[in-house]
């Protein structure tokens, strides 16, 4: 593929990893792998440990300014299903949340900030209760998902002095 300016693809996608370098201050990866299972158990055998997602990812990418701006944005992601019942037959679907953030910040003085989360509406569950066997539990006391917020936004102020 060529640009207006003779370059190719590869030239843009070098060109915008240099910016991104360059101008983005702040990148932060954080993952968490989490390997917990049963170790022949003589009823669950070697299943997964309930309610603990095996990978959740958190990123953020902010570009900030001299002046204390910053921006950018975030997601979450919990990326395969896990178990909500000890048995492995329950199982909490996966999600990825997009979100942004806006903000001032200052050593001295006003500090501002505007974020938002969950910016494409999904619906998920943001935690679990785990139980023992889901096939051996009545309806009743099937109520072991926590649903997570929807879209919403939240700001603050700060004073430093």
């Amino acid at each position: 593929m060529k640009f207006n300016d003779g370059s190719d693809s590869t030239t843009a996608m070098k060109r915008t990893l240099w910016l991104l370098i360059i101008c983005c201050r702040i990148f932060a990866l954080d993952k968490a792998q989490n390997d917990f299972h049963f170790d022949d158990d003589q009823v669950y055998r070697n299943n997964r440990i309930a309610g603990i997602p095996e990978h959740f990812y958190q990123a953020d990418l902010l570009y900030t300014t001299k002046q204390g701006w910053y921006a950018g944005p975030n997601v979450l992601w919990s990326i395969a299903r896990y178990p909500v019942d000890q048995a492995g037959t329950l199982f909490a679907d996966p999600y990825a949340l997009i979100g942004f953030t806006l903000g001032l910040h200052k050593e001295k003085g006003l500090s501002i900030f505007l974020d938002a989360h969950n910016l494409g509406n999904a619906r998920y569950a943001a935690g679990v209760d785990p139980i023992p066997d889901a096939r051996i539990v009545s309806a009743e006391d099937l109520r072991v998902f926590y649903p997570g917020d929807r879209i919403n936004f939240s700001a603050g102020v700060e004073w430093r002095f």
